[in-house]
């Protein structure tokens, strides 16, 4: 699971970082609900929000064919995760301080493979 501080994730988010967590495309569905979704540059990534109260969902990056982030704040117990790194801390605003005891990454980092196998 990772913090991502992008303008794109704040912006998503409205909050200083969006917390999510990487699944398998294979293995995610959303269940009910009406979900909308945008597609911005040039359709390479897609965001996925509720449609009745505007929650972000999801992010996709379409050149990722395997793995979806999905926010866990729309997660039953978002407090049963932890946040293993952080990206894109050069975007980070002041103020914001992140345990020194967790790993940071100036812009992307491909941990999923260190943090959860394949």
């Amino acid at each position: 699971m990772a913090a991502c501080h992008c303008l794109d994730c704040r912006k998503a988010s409205g909050a200083p970082f969006m917390i999510f967590v990487v699944v398998e495309k294979d293995n995610y569905i959303i269940k009910s609900g009406n979900p909308g979704s945008i597609q911005y540059a040039d359709g390479i990534k897609v965001r996925t929000f509720c449609k009745d109260c505007g929650s972000a969902i999801s992010y996709e990056n379409k050149n990722d064919t395997d793995t979806i982030d999905i926010s866990t704040m729309l997660m039953e117990k978002p407090e049963d995760f932890i946040v293993k790194y952080h990206v894109w801390t050069k975007r980070q605003l002041p103020g914001i301080i992140i345990d020194e005891n967790i790993q940071k990454f100036s812009e992307y980092s491909d941990l999923w493979e260190e943090f959860h196998g394949d």
